[in-house]
């Protein structure tokens, strides 16, 4: 006898029996999906994270456009850090810009007091002695362009800060997320490019990595029918309507299985792109849109020449 929801992966067929808006609920949930997209930005930084017997360790700045991932890579390596011995600092300058200088937020992330006359050297040693109790090998920064858009001297500052961090007497690996605003900023400082891999993320293309995620990601919703996202006609419209964009794509398969669900369809079907824009909408989401011809590649330039 075939097993019921063989289209779900097996940890969780139960779900799809749960009452529809307790389904609709749990399709909003987030989740990692493994991907070759972004497998070379986890290569970098596995190389990058080890610093034994380096006077200067390395560092990366990856970033791009707006939905193209960067807050699943930045919640991807906290859950690698947490189970880890080797472990990460994470600070989100979204929510610490306004309120802190960047130097006050890695404080505050190490868990140090702000003292305004304290000397380099004594943060300095500060930050060593946190790290060397906690084995810190490396520090997450995210939205990094929050904490670029200020006057000029005051990126200066930040950039010499980030700079100095991965030196001989801390050796912290800095791992900067930002958008391609803050790549043009940090293009100011020369020292910058010899101690910061540069890495952009990618945007998708139709091929056999971007039919993988969909169909892995279609079948852990609790959608009672398969909906078969790996047909043609259906990954067509998703990669076209997304514009390549991850954010978009994780969008466009969440708001159209809570549709399936609330109208008893059970399933993803085609004639939904008809009334994407309303279901989207509906279900709490705005598409992530780019200019005309915006590409991260087409964005890069001679850097380091100024």
């Amino acid at each position: 006898m075939m097993e019921r929801y063989e289209h779900i992966i097996e940890s969780k067929r139960h779900l799809a029996d749960l009452p529809s808006q307790d389904r609709i609920n749990i399709c909003r949930h987030d989740f990692w999906i493994e991907t070759e997209r972004l497998k070379p930005f986890f290569e970098r930084l596995k190389n990058i994270l080890y610093t034994d017997g380096q006077h200067q360790v390395s560092c990366m700045f990856a970033h791009g456009l707006g939905g193209d991932g960067k807050t699943a890579v930045y919640e991807r390596l906290q859950v690698m850090s947490s189970f880890s011995s080797e472990k990460m600092i994470f600070v989100e300058l979204t929510e610490s810009v306004d309120r802190y200088t960047l130097h006050e937020a890695i404080l505050v992330a190490f868990g140090l007091p702000l003292r305004r006359n304290r000397s380099a050297a004594s943060l300095t040693e500060a930050i060593a002695r946190v790290m060397r109790a906690g084995n810190i090998k490396a520090l997450v920064l995210d939205e990094l362009n929050d904490a670029l858009l200020k006057a000029y001297s005051v990126k200066r500052t930040m950039l010499s800060l980030l700079k100095n961090l991965s030196a001989k007497k801390l050796k912290l690996c800095v791992i900067a997320l930002g958008n391609d605003a803050a790549f043009d900023i940090m293009s100011i400082d020369p020292a910058i490019g010899r101690r910061y891999v540069d890495y952009t993320f990618p945007l998708w293309e139709m091929g056999e990595d971007f039919v993988n995620f969909i169909s892995t990601y279609v079948a852990n919703l609790p959608l009672r029918l398969p909906s078969n996202l790996a047909d043609v006609k259906l990954r067509t419209l998703i990669f076209t309507k997304s514009n390549g964009i991850m954010d978009n794509v994780v969008k466009i398969i969440k708001s159209f299985a809570m549709d399936a669900i609330a109208t008893g369809a059970e399933k993803i079907t085609p004639d939904q792109f008809d009334r994407m824009e309303d279901i989207v909408s509906l279900y709490g989401y705005a598409m992530t849109v780019h200019q005309k011809g915006e590409k991260p590649e087409l964005l890069k330039r001679a850097r380091y020449t100024r």
